[in-house]
């Protein structure tokens, strides 16, 4: 069964999201970090997944504090990305607790990817962040240089978890998932993957769900969460 994952996204201090990750297309929600984890929790997931996007954008991490606290006031499991690009954040993020990490511009160095995956003993993921069909990295700000499969190959021996891929045209527009978008990409991974972008209702999850992809481990739900679009009563019906 796919595992259901909220998204966090994290702008100065502030729970957000962006729309097709244009920084310049942000809505703010009213609650704190803490509060919407404390919250989620309450409603039965398991898992959080949360986005540094000042980082992403910056390179540069700054919401350690705020996500430290979720560590320590939550027991949910928790992946992070956005601006993990030193050696040293891994290992003080490791140092919380934190479960997985996602890394998207610093997996085209290698040899960071491969220290990586050996400090989190293979607990990372890759943030495959596509539009059309190209690889987008720096908070989805520009094309990563050659084509996907390149990279493929080039990840190959790489002892990573697998991969986060975002379908970054549809991801915070409540739009619908596409399946054959999913298809084209699973087919062309060779290992475990979560899936983001576009989710609008329960429906999505369950047409994920009925494509039967062996590959396809969990779907990474934002906005329809925040806004309220989600149907807790099925949706608890669909993780049962």
């Amino acid at each position: 069964m796919l595992e259901v994952i909220p998204a966090m996204d994290l702008m100065e201090g502030h729970v957000v999201r962006l729309t097709q990750g244009d920084f310049r297309r942000v809505r703010r929600y009213p609650w704190t970090p803490v509060e919407w984890a404390r919250h989620l929790e309450s409603l039965g997931f398991r898992w959080l997944h949360i986005v540094d996007l000042d980082g992403a954008r910056t390179g540069r991490w700054t919401h350690g504090p705020v996500i430290a606290e979720i560590r320590r006031q939550t027991g949910l499991r928790i992946q992070v990305g956005g601006g993990l690009r030193t050696l040293d954040v891994l290992r003080t993020v490791r140092s919380w607790g934190i479960d997985r990490v996602v890394l998207g511009t610093r997996a085209a160095d290698l040899a960071f990817l491969r220290q990586a995956a050996d400090l989190w003993e293979g607990q990372v993921l890759v943030a495959l962040d596509v539009r059309g069909l190209r690889w987008v990295v720096r908070g989805w700000q520009q094309a990563a240089p050659g084509e996907v499969d390149t990279w493929l190959q080039r990840w190959t021996p790489i002892p990573f978890r697998g991969f986060l891929i975002t379908d970054t045209e549809r991801d915070g527009t409540c739009q619908g998932i596409d399946p054959e978008r999913v298809r084209f990409w699973t087919e062309r991974v060779n290992r475990p993957i979560w899936w983001a972008g576009g989710v609008e209702s329960v429906e999505d999850l369950k047409t994920l769900a009925s494509l039967g992809i062996d590959s396809l481990q969990g779907i990474i739900v934002g906005r329809a969460l925040l806004d309220g679009r989600i149907d807790f009563n099925k949706l608890n019906l669909l993780l049962q």
